[in-house]
């Protein structure tokens, strides 16, 4: 203990150092066996220096962990810090084992998770697969005809029960034919769709998919397609815009489903008379697939073909001719001759040629795509029936009436068994029909006609969709050539108690209503309702438009007819000074600034003002005769009056030049060309 004290050590401590190397030198110092002793008492100092030195001992076992230990103590703090690097080294290792441990089972847990996800993704595709497929495939026609064929069926089973109860000599299915004899069947069944499927199919989508938006807006637009082809337009518009919305935010604007939604909205509007807002959107879809998907992908030929639709609609024909064709060269490389898509385009294409007076070439597409339809499709689908009305057409413009009428009144027929009675297709035949019977002269089966299509376009289209308009025009045109110009004007007046609000298309009414009473001598009235075409067309915002401009001009032209000079002369400053300021800018020469000077150089030879009126007649009239896009009777009446003041003034000569110039105009020019339905666009497909 006292020797612990002194060398401030632990008794204990101090035993198991005196035990280990010590120990062993006192042991081998008083070894019996020579050769095991230390040689000398110097080799006995060096021992004892290496024990205080901690060393290993030559005395101790020359084990390694003996050698460490003593390698240890002599180096206590790097081996304490090696140590410890050591011990955070193997924490490390033995975390980065547990993680990656933890890291297998995650992600064993993820791709199981994945793979279930996948399966659950499959099996709702094949689910909105299989509603898609069932909401395509709806077949009105065959369900107008099961459902007739079923009531019929079950009048003739009460009949045969009432023969043996009591014989009756009235068959209820004979007067059951009687009665529903050109009753509209198909429409029956697609007004119950409506009601039954398409808005509870829409309501059931929205709730329980409301946490799969992908699958939703596919759902949404099959059902939006599935509508459009059944002509429930207005109805369609909804799911189509959701859809739209839904895959512009969850796929973005170039993704190819995006961009058929643009293409399906843009084909929805289109049909509904919309072209300036279904402009952006078809050329969306266009100039996207032709990005992303490349011009020879099925789904890019699809949108150039609806955008050449459009464009043909909007006046651009040869550039629509061009995009048609490049559509159907595509649709023929990738996807075959007799394909229904390839024929569809070739059928557009023939309606293109053929309002560029390419009559042979148009002939040859029209033939050749109904010959075609007629083998693939069947007689009475609906793309063969379009083909059939283009055709009827063509031959309207060739001349071959009777063929013409034989083969829209089939047409019109079958689309009536196929697609019912207020299908836009259907009343497109009627009004084709009609207006073959107005040109025959025929009025009165022809006003049949064009009412039946006027009623349900009001119904089906609304009122001022452009092919409404232009079927209320044609009527009053029929109603004319029968000298019921009464009549027409108050279907006219009718009409427009109908529109809510001004727009172009009152303004348009009231012209038309001018028109009429010009035309039977009634300028006083004529010139009233020039003056409320032109108010309603400045309370539309339309006051620069060119039509609102217009019927200020024709108010003059009657004032002057009817000798109210000064009020004319008004009339047609106020128009000179729209036309400048609203039409002058970016068209300084447009034709109806011209022919509001000519009228004004009217004014003034009827004021005897010769030298005011030259000054205005004659440039005027060789302004117009340099305008192609001068209408044909503007030109002619502007030069009329140039002829009229140099035979006022006694100058026959320059009177003959100028009549030279009417004669040169009247054979080249053609009168204005009839209104007719353009055929529908290509149909789509979700």
């Amino acid at each position: 203990m006292e020797i612990s004290r002194a060398r401030h050590t632990d008794p204990h401590a101090l035993t198991r150092t005196l035990r280990s190397d010590l120990d062993w030198i006192v042991m081998r110092a008083l070894e019996k066996n020579r050769e095991r002793r230390y040689d000398t008492a110097n080799a006995l100092a060096l021992e004892i220096r290496r024990f205080l030195d901690d060393e290993p001992v030559l005395a101790g076992p020359p084990s390694a962990a003996y050698r460490f230990r003593k390698f240890a103590k002599r180096n206590r703090a790097p081996v304490t810090a090696a140590a410890v690097i050591l011990l955070l080294l193997l924490g490390g290792i033995a975390s980065l084992l547990v993680l990656q441990q933890w890291a297998i089972r995650e992600r064993d847990r993820a791709e199981s998770a994945l793979v279930a996800e996948a399966e659950r993704a499959a099996q709702l595709q094949q689910v909105a697969d299989f509603q898609a497929a069932q909401l395509g495939a709806i077949d009105i026609d065959a369900m107008g005809h099961t459902f007739r064929a079923g009531l019929r069926e079950e009048l003739r089973d009460l009949d045969e029960r009432r023969s043996v109860e009591a014989p009756d000599p009235t068959s209820s299915t004979a007067e059951f034919d009687v009665l529903v004899a050109g009753a509209d069947f198909t429409g029956v069944m697609l007004n119950a769709l409506d009601e039954h499927v398409y808005d509870p199919s829409l309501e059931a989508i929205n709730d329980q998919f409301a946490d799969q938006p992908i699958v939703r807006a596919y759902l949404l637009q099959a059902l939006s397609c599935a509508m459009i082809d059944a002509g429930l337009f207005t109805g369609a518009s909804v799911p189509q815009a959701t859809a739209l919305a839904i895959r512009c935010e969850t796929l973005g604007e170039n993704h190819p489903d995006t961009l058929e939604s643009f293409r399906h909205s843009g084909y929805l509007l289109q049909i509904q008379g919309r072209h300036a807002e279904a402009e952006p959107l078809l050329l969306r879809a266009h100039e996207g697939c032709r990005s992303v998907l490349g011009s020879s992908h099925p789904q890019t030929l699809q949108a150039i073909d609806n955008y050449a639709f459009l464009l043909h609609h909007m006046g651009k024909i040869e550039e629509a001719e061009r995009l048609k064709r490049e559509a159907w060269e595509g649709r023929r490389r990738t996807l075959g001759e007799e394909h229904p898509d390839t024929l569809m385009s070739r059928s557009g294409l023939a309606w293109a040629l053929m309002d560029l007076w390419h009559y042979a070439e148009a002939e040859e597409h029209y033939r050749k795509t109904l010959e075609a339809r007629r083998r693939v499709l069947g007689k009475e689908h609906p793309d063969t029936l379009t083909t059939c009305m283009g055709m009827a057409d063509f031959l309207m413009k060739q001349g071959m009436v009777g063929e013409a009428e034989t083969l829209a009144r089939e047409t019109l027929d079958a689309r009536r068994r196929v697609q019912g009675n207020e299908h836009p297709l259907t009343l497109s035949l009627a009004f084709q029909v009609g207006w073959i019977l107005h040109q025959k002269g025929e009025f009165a089966e022809a006003s049949r006609f064009v009412a039946e299509s006027l009623h349900g376009r009001m119904r089906v289209l609304g009122l001022t969709h452009p092919t409404t308009i232009a079927t209320l025009y044609r009527l009053c045109r029929i109603l004319e050539a029968q000298k019921k110009h009464d009549e027409a004007i108050s279907l006219l007046r009718d009409f427009l108690l109908d529109i809510d609000r001004p727009s172009a298309t009152s303004r348009d009414i009231l012209r038309s209503i001018g028109d009429i009473l010009a035309r039977i001598d009634d300028r006083s009235q004529a010139v009233e309702s020039y003056r409320q075409a032109h108010e309603e067309g400045a309370s539309a915002g339309l006051i620069g438009d060119v039509d609102t401009i217009d019927v200020l001009v024709r108010a003059g032209d009657h004032l002057r007819a009817i000798g109210r000079l000064d009020e004319a002369e008004e009339a047609l400053r106020e128009a000179a000074s729209l036309a400048a300021n609203h039409l002058g800018d970016p068209q300084p020469d447009h034709w109806l600034i011209h022919n509001t000077r000519s009228l004004l150089g009217e004014c003034a030879l009827a004021r005897n003002d010769l030298a005011e009126a030259e000054s205005l007649l004659l440039p005027a009239a060789e302004a117009l005769l340099a305008d192609d896009t001068a209408h044909a009777d503007r030109r002619r009446e502007a030069v009329a009056r140039v002829v009229h003041l140099y035979r006022h003034t006694d100058r026959p000569d320059e009177a003959a030049r100028w009549e030279a110039e009417i004669e040169r105009l009247a054979p080249s020019e053609a009168p204005e060309p009839d209104w007719q339905d353009p055929p529908p666009p290509p149909r789509v497909s979700p």
